[in-house]
């Protein structure tokens, strides 16, 4: 029997939003920055994914 050490793992979801959008009123948390899809991708190259 072969064991295998696992692959890497890499979460990539994201929450993509600006401060300008109607928030829940139960959230427990308030964004204090924007964070667009262009800040995302280059979130990802950074990290080369």
């Amino acid at each position: 029997m072969t064991l295998r050490q696992p692959s890497p793992a890499i979460d990539t979801h994201a929450h993509v939003f600006h401060r300008g959008l109607a928030l829940s009123n139960n959230r427990r948390y308030t964004p204090t920055y924007d964070a667009d899809v262009a800040l995302y991708l280059t979130e990802l190259d950074r990290h080369g994914v």
